[in-house]
């Protein structure tokens, strides 16, 4: 029985190697503007599926462990985006404005990034292989978990209440001037998820009640969309895709690779040109045949009409290049390689104030510095000099730039390696794949979302955000917690019945 299991681990191996040889093989047949750069961003690429070949082959792999999701938007921002340049350097100039080209300083940048990715495995797979940490699990904040039923159909309300009133606010407060209450807001937007990840979980763990569903497809859904498409912003609903992916994974079975890979093609062929669309970005004829209305309603009949007016053809173009235009991680580092701007953005003394800028709020410290390298950075070399200290560039600064920006190549390659480690620890800290706790996992998630989404701005903001999150995903999930009605102990020589010390969903992931 041994013997076919471990052949049919083999198929990740097979499939991605034949896709790397495809990919090796096509500029014999369509030559690219620059071979060298092709080949130095396929060598990049290849090395970020290693952890995937790796993981599959041997069967234990988890798509949702930290180095997987994280190799595969570096693969994409810097590899693929690389590979894509080699063929149409033309690209660059719609970004660029006309202002700074840096196509010359690409192959630079890929061996960078090359170099930053192996001290990111160097640290994943060998500074933290020896080191241990305690399960969350394990701890007394652990021990005591969800009911695997009965969720109180009151406090969904209350979150999805509180989700409602954040996104109804956060269109004011979001996209301007940061206030004491942008952060507050912020959080409360993004309960509709949060709510999702609970139910979900719920859902995966085998509760039928249709009520349950009914909040996840029909408000949860719904209200995530309206928030990508008010905010312009994808993220709102990508994280709504993700959560019902790894709430799936973690609370009923694992998905498989072809599954996320649906996935990933779903979020490329419909949310990402639905919300570039509605945003006004990207597509020519739509700036030429309509304006740009700001009412709902004309926005949205304008999303129709432009739609509609694309072939299949034009309408996969679209959506690829749209995908593409937003991974720019190689842009930006050969960016910073070419031009130094270390004096002006660079900011070491961020770091160590992470736990301060977490949680000191601006409503006590009206002078908290704004952590906004991303943003700076656009205007600086992303936009003409009259605009920029107007504009905001859609371009991300990545954990790349921002540790090349405060310490150099070195501090680059050390802070990845560091990364690396604390992805890894982070992943032995919550265990979701062993843990019985429906909360931790829903922790998890969470958490993993932000580090991932967080990779394209500075590690900072990123981090600061996050604790400041994780604290109000920590009061929610103890909010839920099982509470255990008081009992006597049971008579000497008796023991007591094993549910008497559950504290969770038996875990159906074998260890």
């Amino acid at each position: 029985m041994r013997a076919p299991k471990r052949a049919s681990h083999r198929w990740p191996l097979v499939a991605i190697t034949t896709l790397l040889g495809v990919v090796f093989l096509l500029p014999l047949i369509l030559e690219p503007a620059d071979v060298q750069k092709y080949y130095l961003a396929l060598v990049l690429t290849a090395l970020t599926l290693v952890p995937l070949i790796v993981r599959g082959t041997s069967g234990t792999l988890d798509l949702f462990e930290p180095i997987i999701p994280i190799s595969m938007l570096i693969g994409l921002s810097y590899g693929v985006r690389a590979m894509y340049l080699a063929y149409a350097p033309a690209t660059l100039e719609p970004i660029l404005t006309g202002r700074l080209p840096f196509y010359d300083y690409i192959d630079r940048g890929l061996v960078v990034a090359i170099a930053a990715y192996c001290a990111l495995l160097a640290g994943y797979y060998i500074v933290a292989a020896p080191l241990r940490i305690r399960p969350l699990a394990h701890t007394r904040f652990g021990r005591s978990g969800w009911p695997t039923s009965n969720v109180d159909i009151r406090k969904v309300a209350v979150l999805l209440g509180l989700a409602v009133l954040g996104s109804m606010l956060a269109p004011g407060q979001l996209g301007g001037e940061v206030s004491g209450t942008t952060t507050f807001v912020g959080i409360l937007a993004n309960l509709a998820q949060v709510t999702a990840c609970v139910l979900a979980l719920y859902i995966g763990s085998g509760d039928r009640r249709l009520w349950l569903r009914a909040v996840v497809w029909g408000i949860a859904l719904p209200l995530a969309v309206w928030q990508s498409l008010v905010m312009a912003a994808k993220a709102y609903v990508l994280q709504l895709l993700y959560i019902l992916l790894a709430a799936r994974h973690y609370a009923k079975r694992p998905v498989r690779l072809p599954a996320f890979v649906a996935a990933a093609v779903l979020a490329a062929l419909v949310i990402f040109p639905i919300v570039n669309v509605f945003r006004g970005a990207g597509y020519v004829r739509q700036q030429e045949a309509f304006g740009a209305p700001t009412a709902m309603g004309g926005r949205i009949t304008q999303l129709v009409t432009v739609l509609a007016s694309m072939g299949i053809r034009d309408y996969v173009q679209f959506a690829g290049e749209g995908l593409l235009s937003r991974s720019t991680g190689v842009d930006t580092l050969s960016l910073l390689l070419k031009y130094d701007v270390s004096e002006q953005l660079g900011n070491p003394s961020a770091y160590a104030l992470i736990p301060i800028y977490a949680f000191v709020p601006r409503l006590v410290w009206p002078d908290k510095p704004v952590l906004d390298q991303g943003t700076r950075f656009g205007q600086l070399l992303l936009v003409p000099t009259f605009e920029g200290r107007e504009l905001a560039a859609s371009f991300g600064i990545y954990h790349f730039g921002d540790l090349f920006l405060s310490f150099g190549l070195a501090g680059l390659l050390f802070g990845m390696c560091a990364m690396g480690c604390v992805y890894r620890l982070t992943y032995r800290f919550f265990d979701p794949m062993h843990s019985n706790d429906l909360g931790i996992k829903f922790l998890y998630i969470l958490v993993l979302w932000a580090m991932v989404n967080g990779f394209e701005s500075d590690i900072p903001s990123t981090y600061s955000n996050l604790l400041k999150s994780l604290a109000v995903w920590a009061v929610i999930k103890v909010w839920l917690n099982q509470r255990q009605p008081f009992r006597l102990p049971a008579a000497p020589g008796v023991q007591p019945p094993p549910e008497f010390f559950a504290t969770g969903m038996p875990s159906r992931v074998p260890r």
